[in-house]
């Protein structure tokens, strides 16, 4: 009894290169509110599920090449939320809050477009001196009392 060989398998499209873990703010998740029945009544929900369910419907209504680019795009932003979780990590934690708090206002009142979910080395900085200046002027004023 002879054996018959499997079929190669057919052959697959080039995968586009996409991480494997997604990089979010869940504490920036925090400005999308949910009224009392449990339905979102602002902004669609972040979850997983929804950014797969997107990433499916741009790759059939994308032509390859739009796809892939937008992939990269996708790729090199969060490279840069990375680095900036790097930046915000050297502070301290009432310095990590602060600066988050300012980068939800600033995604909140740009309407959550991704450009605005970056700070740049130099503003984070200036987050944490424009935070400890207000500290110290403030326990300078309570010192004075």
């Amino acid at each position: 009894m002879t054996r018959r060989r499997r079929p190669p398998p057919p052959a697959q499209p080039p995968r586009v290169p996409f991480p494997v873990t997604l990089l979010t703010f869940p504490p920036l998740l925090a400005g999308v509110q949910c009224s009392g029945d449990g339905k979102d009544s602002s902004k669609p929900s972040a979850s997983p599920l929804n950014h797969r369910e997107e990433m499916a419907i741009d790759e059939a209504e994308l032509e390859p090449l739009e796809f892939a680019e937008k992939m990269h795009t996708q790729q090199e932003l969060q490279q840069q939320k990375l680095e900036m979780l790097v930046q915000i990590r050297k502070h301290n934690s009432e310095s990590q809050s602060v600066i988050l708090e300012t980068l939800q206002r600033q995604l909140e009142s740009a309407d959550f477009d991704t450009s605005a979910s970056i700070f740049t080395p130099e503003q984070i900085q200036g987050n944490v001196e424009k935070h400890s200046s207000s500290h110290i002027s403030r326990d300078v004023q309570m010192g004075d009392m």
